[in-house]
């Protein structure tokens, strides 16, 4: 295992996953950077790898070592795939699929509708409302995702 204690591990992703909630939710709302669709989807990973690491460090059995890592394994990849999607979005590399959902059920005429999408807030996944260092914070979770998925891969191997 990277990390000699699994328990140091799992604390280690957790703060980490901590860290990184805090950070864009700082942006968000105390300097403004306002997030589009894929950017909170992004967050959810590290929603699912905090609720992981802290049932892994409640039920301490060894046979469940394995699950958690191969979660923990499986949580970064969709992360790494998301962050590399959105990446390539804000890059114009390739256009979004991701589009707006409406209930159409819920509008009882068209001027309701049209009053829904006039009113409503989009914001682009191709716009970048906050970089640092020239890296859009989708380029970061790139970076994030990559590591975190790196030390998950030797630590399976190795337990």
């Amino acid at each position: 295992m990277i990390f000699k204690n699994y328990i140091f591990f799992n604390l280690f992703i957790l703060s980490f996953s901590i860290i990184i909630l805090l950070t864009v939710y700082y942006l968000e709302f105390f300097q403004g950077a306002v997030p589009c669709e894929l950017c909170i989807y992004q967050r959810v990973p590290y929603f699912i790898v905090i609720f992981l690491a802290v049932t892994s460090l409640i039920i301490k059995k060894i046979n469940y070592r394995k699950i958690i890592l191969a979660s923990y394994i499986l949580v970064f990849t969709s992360s790494l795939v998301l962050s590399a999607y959105h990446f390539g979005i804000e890059k114009n590399l390739w256009n979004s699929f991701i589009g707006c959902e409406v209930d159409f059920e819920n509008f009882s005429n068209t001027n309701d509708l049209k009053n829904y999408l006039l009113n409503k807030e989009y914001i682009p996944c191709s716009e970048v409302s906050f970089s640092f260092l020239g890296l859009s914070l989708a380029g970061y979770n790139i970076i994030v995702s990559s590591l975190l998925l790196l030390i998950s891969l030797f630590s399976f191997k190795k337990i």
